[in-house]
């Protein structure tokens, strides 16, 4: 007994609470502390200490009360193990718990950093495609200028009345393109007719 210095042994069931010793109580009879604190349903109990062999106590006696003794140590051993087997796989259940919970949640926050990431690289990408069909006013004045001489008449009046109308430092690419080929298109139908007259 842990609170009491002195091992027993008895039958019937171990309580699951023992009480403490209760101070000024130290002239308590044994009887009574054993119904205090083993209660009413064990029997044989035996205590064990340190005595003074008589002399004339044969060796099978204490070879019994001996063996008794050991046995007692190794049953109380075995269950000290058992409950610390027993607390090692709480520990370990719950560690397992924690560690799933935490990769669980360490998945989720990936996958909405990753969310997130994407995201962000798609209105990164959005703002680069709608600033690369901006071409700058000065690099059509300048592509004009370079190839004025070989560009037809109809285009170049073209590009320059679509520069004119801009009223902005950037030509947005995608209606200086179709201004292109709408004008390519009036162009083939014009050398088309010409050709079928």
């Amino acid at each position: 007994m842990r609170f009491y210095d002195f091992y027993i042994e008895f039958v019937g069931d171990i309580p699951k609470h023992v009480e403490r010793p209760i101070p000024g109580k130290s002239k308590e009879s044994f009887a009574v502390w054993k119904k205090r604190v083993l209660g009413s349903d064990v029997s044989d109990v035996c205590v064990y200490r340190p005595v003074i062999v008589d002399g004339r106590t044969r060796l099978s006696t204490l070879a019994v009360e001996g063996r008794a003794l050991k046995q007692l140590i190794q049953q109380s051993r075995a269950e000290v193990k058992a409950i610390g087997k027993e607390s090692l796989q709480v520990v370990e259940d719950n560690a397992t718990r924690q560690k799933q919970e935490i990769k669980n949640k360490a998945r989720k926050v990936l996958k909405e950093v990753k969310n997130q990431a994407a995201t962000e690289i798609e209105k990164t990408r959005e703002t680069l495609l709608q600033k690369a069909m901006l071409v700058p006013i000065e690099e059509l004045e300048y592509i004009i200028g370079q190839n004025g001489e070989v560009l037809e008449p109809a285009v170049k009046e073209h590009l320059e009345n679509l520069m004119a109308n801009a009223k902005m430092d950037k030509f947005p690419l995608e209606a200086l393109l179709r201004g292109l080929i709408e004008t390519q298109i009036q162009a083939v139908r014009i050398v088309r007719n010409a050709n079928n007259v």
